[in-house]
């Protein structure tokens, strides 16, 4: 049973499961809505989007894709510590500030690229 221990603690093997699960959930999640974006784009002169929406979607179908990503690179993580290092899966868990630089960088060539259309 996952936490089944009288501390409360979660084991490695635990913290490792809710890492995949987590991970997992998370890919797929926005694996989903990389897939709703990318057939919007697909379909953007039949929705008739102006070019600074084409620019948003392409970079919603980019950021989905890359949280998606990250899920599976903190999954994976907790996976390859597990086998290496049993006491380090937390680290898996630093996986997720990638998001904040993927945010960052997507966000700045969004920005100068809608810049330029204007």
């Amino acid at each position: 049973m996952v936490g089944s221990g009288a501390t409360g603690k979660l084991s490695d093997g635990d913290a490792t499961v809710l890492f995949v699960i987590y991970g997992a959930g998370s890919a797929a999640a926005f694996g989903v809505l990389a897939s709703l974006y990318w057939h919007a784009y697909a379909r953007r002169r039949e929705l008739d989007l102006n070019p600074p929406e084409v620019v948003e979607t392409r970079f919603e179908i980019y950021r989905n894709l890359a949280l998606g990503a990250i899920g599976l690179l903190s999954a994976a993580s907790a996976v390859l510590l597990r086998a290496a290092a049993p006491r380090l899966v937390g680290l898996a868990g630093f996986v997720y500030f990638a998001i904040g630089l993927t945010e960052w960088v997507l966000g700045e060539k969004e920005a100068r690229l809608k810049k330029r259309l204007v």
